[in-house]
């Protein structure tokens, strides 16, 4: 298997922060040649362009955080025609000597040299845009529900005037919505306590909170859809796809093999989880074997996702291969280990007729 090495002469690997850039020049063995911090700004960004016009050959840019600190460093970098691949920050158990700017920047220099193929930074602009609505729309979503849950103990602990006023007798859905309602309509009356009064001001501000953020992101979302449809015509067409599932497709997916991004790779199991899980659970009687079908799953999306068009809906497709997948554990085949089961096989490992787990006691 090739690595990056085999294709570059010198790698500068850079560590990103708010006020500073650190970097470190090395050949294609690894090995240092020389290492320098300079500001978080565009005079920083032309020093590292003139330390890098200094070594000869191709030069591979390994930046850490390029949706983030070094967004700007990126953008310049690929506006001078570098090549950039983006490499993980480490996590903190995996620095045992203590945090070091230029340990890092040598690190991410190495880790960009041994990668197989180029990690390319997140396309900006119309992504760019579709991620800052999408993650403030989150945000603002959590927000709301905080301040729901809040106004729901808000009115269980109020007096049983008010609370036999606001409260459901029944079950019923979108209780929390015409809770807020009920408390926008509510009046200071001179016949209620002191207490009373404040606590009926407070439920009324905190619904006019409410009403305001749904507002706001139901505009939001208006805008994600209008953005996903210039993006990719005819996406929202597909069945179960929706604005927001898809501008988080849109995002993971921008170009081939942004999925393994890490974080890309979790929006979409903590969106798409639940309901594959659902369809395992359904299928299969052993809560074990539906977790480690729900699983393959999500690594047959992690192995495939380059060649997956998103031309096809990510809903219907995770349930088709959760379902396929299902049915050859009820048809009594072996458990495999998951990189054989994501493969969609069903033969043993050895290549034997499969073998039922009533022979082996299961």
């Amino acid at each position: 298997m090739t690595i990056l090495a085999e294709q570059f002469v010198h790698v500068i690997g850079v560590d990103t922060h708010k006020l500073t850039l650190s970097a470190a020049v090395l050949n294609a063995s690894g090995g240092l040649r020389e290492v320098c911090e300079v500001g978080a700004s565009a005079a920083g960004h032309r020093q590292l362009m003139t330390l890098a016009s200094r070594y000869a050959g191709p030069v591979l840019w390994a930046v850490e955080g390029t949706g983030s600190y070094g967004a700007s460093l990126t953008e310049h970098l690929l506006a001078a025609g570098q090549t950039v691949t983006e490499v993980d920050r480490p996590k903190r158990g995996a620095r045992k000597r203590g945090k070091s700017d230029q340990i890092d920047a040598i690190r991410a220099g190495r880790d960009g040299l041994a990668m197989s193929h180029l990690n390319p930074p997140r396309r900006r602009r119309e992504r760019e845009q579709l991620r800052v609505l999408l993650t403030t729309r989150a945000e603002l979503v959590k927000t709301r529900t905080s301040l729901s849950n809040h106004l729901q103990q808000l009115v269980v602990t109020s007096s049983e005037r008010l609370r036999g006023h606001l409260l459901e007798t029944r079950g019923q859905a979108h209780s929390s919505e015409r809770l807020s309602h009920k408390c926008l309509s509510l009046r200071v009356g001179h016949q209620l306590t002191t207490e009373e009064q404040t606590r009926v001001r407070t439920m009324r501000e905190v619904a006019q909170l409410i009403e305001e953020l749904t507002t706001r992101t139901d505009a939001y979302q208006t805008q994600i859809k209008a953005l996903v449809e210039q993006l990719a015509p005819g996406m929202l067409g597909q069945p179960g796809l929706g604005p927001l599932t898809a501008a988080q497709v849109l995002l993971s997916w921008s170009h081939a093999g942004r999925l393994t991004n890490e974080a890309a790779f979790a929006a979409l199991v903590q969106r798409h989880g639940p309901p594959v899980l659902g369809i395992c659970r359904r299928l299969l009687r052993c809560e074990h074997d539906a977790e480690d079908v729900c699983q393959a799953t999500f690594l047959v999306l992690a192995r495939k996702a380059a060649i997956i068009p998103w031309q096809e809906s990510v809903d219907r497709w995770l349930c088709v291969v959760a379902r396929r997948l299902s049915r050859e554990i009820n048809q009594g085949f072996v458990d495999r280990e998951l990189d054989v089961l994501v493969e969609g096989t069903v033969r043993a490992r050895d290549g034997r007729t499969p073998v039922p787990r009533a022979a082996r006691g299961g």
